[in-house]
């Protein structure tokens, strides 16, 4: 799902943190944002304030896209 993001929206950074190989970097991010630690998860941060999390079943394209368009940051 990532790589589609990736290709579709290249005017913002879209970054991937695996959390086995950079725990320490996982749970910097989690105490940063003041947002519990899940996996998967998914944090979408504007303006270097996290503007919508979710995790687990709830990640989807659809549910991304909407935070997205709510975010003013969707393509038209």
């Amino acid at each position: 799902m990532v790589e589609s993001f990736e290709k579709y929206y290249t005017t913002f950074p879209i970054l991937m943190v695996k959390v086995i190989e950079s725990r320490l970097l996982s749970l910097h991010l989690a105490e940063h944002f003041a947002i519990e630690h899940a996996s998967p998860q998914i944090i979408l941060i504007k303006d270097g304030q996290p503007i919508f999390h979710t995790s687990h079943n709830r990640i989807t394209g659809k549910t991304i896209e909407q935070a997205m368009q709510d975010a003013g940051l969707a393509k038209n």
